[in-house]
């Protein structure tokens, strides 16, 4: 999690590449999670909305499907980058 990296003064190991990639960069020092559990917060997180206002109010998904994907007309930060010519990508979870 965000108190893992030694940029954050994480101290009982180090990761010098992130660090790095830190100290070009921004750091969220100043955040909290949109909601208790993760697919709300994440949409949270990408559209920049209220945990009320986005599409995905919970874990709940279709049965053989996976859970609900965010609605092709909601704007995300990836979008915003791409727009700035950043390449963006999804990885992981």
């Amino acid at each position: 999690g965000y108190a893992d990296l030694s940029c954050y003064g994480q101290t009982k190991f180090t990761t010098p590449n992130i660090d790095k990639l830190a100290a070009k960069g921004i750091k969220f020092t100043q955040h909290y999670s949109g909601s208790t559990v993760c697919a709300p917060s994440r949409s949270a997180l990408m559209t920049g909305q209220h945990t009320g206002h986005t599409y995905i109010r919970g874990n709940k998904g279709h049965s053989n499907e996976g859970q609900h994907p965010l609605r092709t007309e909601d704007f995300t930060i990836a979008e915003l980058f791409k727009q700035n010519g950043y390449a963006t990508g999804a990885f992981g979870k």
